[in-house]
């Protein structure tokens, strides 16, 4: 078994312990079903020959029910933690995906169709965890209690037991020989459905367009076809999944034919053992279930199969991170390095350079300002840090990515690549637009999840608990409230997350200068753990910064404000104009 689907397991091994105890007393129980038939029958027999009466018969038939409730029992506590297990296990990988793919940057996104994404971040997910679900079931209901049948099967005849047995092992085989087709059926349902997925999200987003230039017949009939396409493979996979049971089922059962002619002979005085009623009908019944469990197993091995399609599939957004062989960073595990970083943008065939050789380093608790001159890239540098523009792209990949953007350098957090940094939010960010949507103030900050007393906390530091109730109503983009409002929401958003270091673009602009210096205290002193990037182009708290960056082209400066201030003609400018 893969070591990736190993750690899944691993991590559920509590509710795996409960499956494993509730389901070897269920399917060691299993065998009071055969056994308490056959002595059910030998008792009619007996009392139709008046050797038993009635009140026995109903004893034993109390008897059986009450048995047979605890087993029943046990295997209902079995298959609702085993339920529990596919659970945990489907929203854990749901959410590895989603981070995986929020990790990667613009391009690498833009390179997948919508449906494909869809149908890894769900589909395949789920029949990979339905896959482990049945795994987990069909240990317990097919082998444990397999092992329990045959071993009763061999303490009433051996030899008549070996002679049955020849023919399950063939539905096994059958099982295998079918492997490969029942794997395609389902890799090229799946690859219909991503078809089938993208064609759906594409006619939704471009509707208007294609109505426009009247291809909107054109495009449903594409899309007519994609979905009869999807509707033949998918029945194609479902009769490989559903007509294999009952095959397995008939190859199993041909060995009653033996059982039949040599267990008569055995109850009549002439086989290998002597046998009563009870023993005829325990052994039946006991093989009748054998049998079925192995039509059982022969299907699971159908499920894991298409199930290891999907996990081929999703394995790269799963795996965990690998060490990184870069350098460790000598101020310590969570500090930032940006090296030689640049940026230049490509307009009309002529390429501008923004700004280039930047380096610096910032500690956690630190404050870097960043300005410089209109379009001098101050939100191009915050953005950089969010995996959107590749690092040190291609011309085709500067092509594809936002308005022909090229970033060169490297960005290091605790040492590593923050490409490397998947499934970890290491940067949270507010820019410009604070993106508020039609909710409470509440939700609006804390992004549905649950923590009261940091959601007060983030709201007194930006200044909004005697503003804003949590509970007010915010509308669409920050209607019905101001401004100023609406940009410290975004605010405190980012402060609530627990990203070590905060992006924040121009946070200031649409606030007073006195809840400015409120807001610039609060990071000082109640957020000293973490680092800041404020990127912007209001200098008044700059000299109280622990560094300053001017972009200003090929003369960019980094360094303390002092140090800036004599570097940097541009920055003395800037600060004459504030001053002024």
């Amino acid at each position: 078994m893969d070591r990736g689907i190993l750690t899944y397991f691993k991590n559920e091994k509590k509710l795996l312990a409960v499956v494993t105890v509730t389901g070897l007393f269920y399917n060691i129980g299993m065998i009071a079903g055969p056994y308490f038939e056959g002595q059910l029958a030998q008792y009619l027999f007996d009392l139709l020959k008046g050797q038993r009466t009635s009140a026995e018969l109903i004893r034993l038939s109390v008897l059986y029910v009450l048995i047979i409730a605890c087993v029943q029992g046990a295997r209902f506590l079995k298959r609702l933690y085993v339920r529990k297990f596919a659970n945990h296990v489907t929203r854990a990988m749901k959410v590895k995906i989603y981070d995986s793919l929020l990790a990667q940057d613009t391009v690498s996104v833009r390179r997948q169709d919508a449906g494909t994404i869809m149908t890894k971040a769900i589909q395949d997910a789920e029949s990979c965890a339905e896959g482990m679900r049945k795994f987990t079931t069909e240990v317990f209901d097919t082998g444990v209690v397999m092992i329990a049948y045959l071993g009763m099967l061999l303490y009433y005849d051996w030899r008549l037991t070996l002679v049955s047995m020849i023919f399950p092992p063939m539905a096994y085989a059958a099982a295998e020989r079918i492997k490969a087709r029942v794997t395609a059926a389902a890799a090229k349902s799946r690859e219909s459905l991503s078809r089938l997925n993208a064609a759906t999200a594409d006619r939704i987003s471009n509707a208007l367009t294609y109505r426009t230039f009247g291809e909107e017949t054109n495009r449903g009939e594409l899309y007519e076809r994609h979905l009869s396409d999807y509707e033949r493979k998918n029945i194609v996979s479902g009769i490989y999944d559903n007509s294999t049971q009952p095959v397995y089922l008939v190859i199993s059962l041909v060995s009653t034919i033996p059982i039949l002619y040599f267990g008569g002979r055995n109850v009549s005085g002439t086989g290998w053992s002597t046998w009563t009623i009870a023993s005829f009908t325990t052994f039946l019944s006991c093989f009748l279930k054998l049998a079925t469990k192995s039509s059982h197993a022969a299907k699971l091995f159908n499920a894991v199969q298409k199930a290891e399609v999907s996990w081929k599939r999703i394995r790269p957004y799963l795996e965990e991170d690998k060490p990184c062989a870069q350098r460790v960073s000598a101020a310590g595990p969570d500090t930032l390095d940006v090296e030689g970083l640049g940026a230049s943008v490509t307009e009309n065939g002529k390429t501008r350079t923004l700004f280039s050789g930047i380096s610096f380093t910032l500690l956690p608790g630190q404050i870097l300002g960043i300005t410089g001159p209109v379009g001098c890239g101050k939100s191009l540098f915050g953005q950089a840090f969010l995996n959107e523009i590749p690092m040190n792209g291609t011309d085709a990949d500067r092509d594809r990515a936002l308005q022909g953007v090229s970033l060169t350098g490297s960005i290091l957090y605790g040492g590593r690549n923050i490409h490397d940094w998947k499934g970890r939010q290491i940067f949270a960010y507010e820019g410009h637009d604070p993106e508020l949507f039609q909710d409470t103030v509440r939700n609006n900050i804390t992004l549905g999840r649950q923590d009261e007393k940091r959601l007060r906390e983030v709201m007194e530091e930006v200044q909004l608990a005697g503003e804003l109730s949590p509970d007010a109503q915010v509308g669409e983009k920050g209607s019905g409230i101001s401004g100023g409002q609406a940009a410290r929401i975004g605010l405190a958003r980012a402060l609530f997350s627990n990203a070590p270091v905060v992006i924040l673009d121009d946070p200031f602009a649409s606030v007073d200068a006195q809840t400015e210096r409120h807001i610039f205290e609060a990071l000082r002193q109640k957020e000293a753990g973490r680092s800041f990037l404020i990127p912007g182009h209001r200098l008044a708290l700059f000299p109280q910064m622990d560094g300053v960056l001017i972009l200003n082209g090929e003369e960019s400066a980094a360094g303390s404000h002092e140090e800036v201030l004599r570097q940097s003609a541009a920055y003395r400018e800037l600060i004459a104009l504030q001053e002024l």
